[in-house]
């Protein structure tokens, strides 16, 4: 354990307050996930089975590219997946594209917020 961690942990008690900014996002992703897959399905082409294999893929694509949460490879599986599917890449593009906006650049904003905190406050 790194002596920051340490210090924070005997200083606070618990870390709970600092794994808030870390689990957020995967909080929030499931939201995202359920109401994309309901989106889908409501159009008739799509269920969850259909959305959770295509990001499944999607993922794993991402895990091997050399990018910074998969940037690029993740839409490129995902759009390719869907149209793949049958979606139509005029649905398919704007729907990958608002799902990453949601998922991977919008927590970005709390964790910028939570970092210029923490270094004002001296804990980094």
């Amino acid at each position: 354990m790194s002596l920051r961690i340490r210090f924070l942990a005997r200083r606070h008690g618990s870390l709970a307050h600092c794994q808030l900014p870390v689990g957020a996002p995967t909080l929030a992703s499931r939201p995202d996930s359920a109401a994309d897959s309901s989106g889908f399905h409501a159009g008739g082409a799509f269920g969850p089975q259909e959305v959770g294999a295509v990001y499944l893929v999607g993922a794993a694509v991402a895990q091997a590219a050399p990018t910074p949460g998969g940037l690029g490879a993740m839409e490129a599986a995902l759009i390719g997946g869907l149209v793949a599917a049958g979606l139509d890449n005029t649905i398919a593009v704007p729907a990958v594209f608002l799902f990453r906006l949601f998922t991977f650049w919008v927590p970005v904003l709390p964790g910028w917020f939570a970092f210029q905190w923490l270094q004002r406050h001296d804990y980094l």
